[in-house]
């Protein structure tokens, strides 16, 4: 049986997160699976170990483990995933003096991750004097590659593996939306807008209000939605000052939720207004249950959806606006016949399938190799 060591980042709700969920939900008991994570609270960490899986928080005793394992198994293969995972598995790598097969995974847009600190910039440049160390490096897009190309990265074996999603979990669910939307006391009338995240400075949360504020006050029908850990009204003050106690009362923050594909069904109209994310997650989750999209301009795929999902460039509140009316002003049917498009075309493209396969391949490549 092989040994297959994931080193993550995290393992909170996340875009990457959720995949690498799907991921070891589906491989079989052709391999070993172990999982450790450098911070956060562990969100998945129980499904991660119902699926037979070990999971582990990076800590002088788990370190100790896996430098035994790789001892005695050299030809364990030690998967990162995102930079701060990909950097934990070089250095065991290193630790243990080149045992185990090392893998990378790099889910961020280069461009945008260097210019939210000074920080990244450096775990960037960092990341590129290690990239020859690798068998291989896997990129959730073209475009992705080539920026990181331009920064600095070379490897012999770079390759694009698509992010999938389980399309099935995400048709939408007119039933599931009816009670959601009645116990949240939204009238079945209302049009919704939402997104789904954590609050972090990546997903830029205050674009994505102060549009909102300008959006509910102008559509007193427009009831918004937001699914996301750490997301409080208290912490947006500035961008929904001018907003009534009643216009307020149609912004719902729901908190974390795990009932994601039941909260997508019964939005209209999703909005990603990330700065960092080459390939959301969450947005194909969005466009697969159907609803009409709109996103910053980083998303890769756009040319795939193009009437399902709007971009505008980011931090740009006023065309963010723009891009919302131009669906809020159809009718229900004119949406509805574009999700249903949309959702056709995520199957297609997008299939966890075809990702978990393609992993699957470069991981008996590298097994294969010296």
């Amino acid at each position: 049986m092989t040994h297959l060591i994931f080193c993550s980042t995290s393992i909170d709700c996340g875009g990457a997160e959720s995949l690498l969920l799907n991921l070891v939900k589906e491989l079989d008991n052709k391999y070993k699976i172990i999982i450790i994570y450098i911070i956060g609270k562990g969100t998945y960490k129980s499904e991660l170990k119902s699926t037979g899986a070990e999971v582990f928080k990076l800590n002088p005793i788990s370190l100790f483990r896996t430098i035994k394992l790789l001892y005695k198994n050299p030809d364990t293969i030690l998967q990162g995933w995102m930079y701060h995972g990909n950097l934990l598995a070089t250095f065991l790598y290193l630790l243990t003096l080149g045992r185990g097969k090392l893998l990378w995974t790099v889910h961020h847009s280069a461009e945008n991750y260097v210019h939210e600190s000074l920080k990244h910039f450096l775990i960037l440049k960092f990341t590129a004097l290690l990239s020859r160390l690798p068998k291989a490096i896997v990129f959730v897009s073209e475009f992705i590659k080539k920026e990181h190309i331009s920064y600095g990265y070379k490897n012999n074996h770079m390759q694009v593996i698509y992010n999938g999603i389980d399309t099935s979990l995400f048709k939408r669910n007119e039933e599931a939306a009816k009670k959601l939307i009645y116990s949240l006391n939204i009238p079945s009338e209302a049009v919704i807008m939402g997104t789904v995240g954590r609050n972090h400075p990546v997903k830029d949360y205050r674009t994505f209000f102060r549009s909102s504020s300008l959006l509910i006050k102008k559509h007193p029908n427009l009831h918004i939605i937001v699914a996301g850990r750490d997301v409080n009204l208290s912490q947006f003050s500035n961008e929904l000052r001018d907003l009534t106690s009643e216009q307020l009362n149609r912004i719902h923050l729901l908190g974390e939720r795990k009932d994601i594909p039941e909260i997508l069904s019964l939005i209209d109209i999703f909005v990603l207004t990330s700065i960092s994310e080459s390939f959301s997650i969450s947005l194909i989750e969005a466009l697969a249950a159907g609803c009409c999209c709109v996103s910053t301009n980083i998303i890769f795929y756009t040319h795939l959806f193009p009437e399902a999902l709007t971009v505008f460039p980011p931090y740009d509140y006023q065309s963010l606006v723009k891009c919302v009316e131009k669906y809020i002003y159809m009718s229900q049917e004119q949406r509805n016949k574009i999700g249903k498009e949309a959702s056709l075309l995520v199957e297609q493209y997008f299939p966890l399938s075809k990702t978990i396969n393609n992993y699957r391949e470069l991981w008996d490549s590298v097994q294969l190799s010296n």
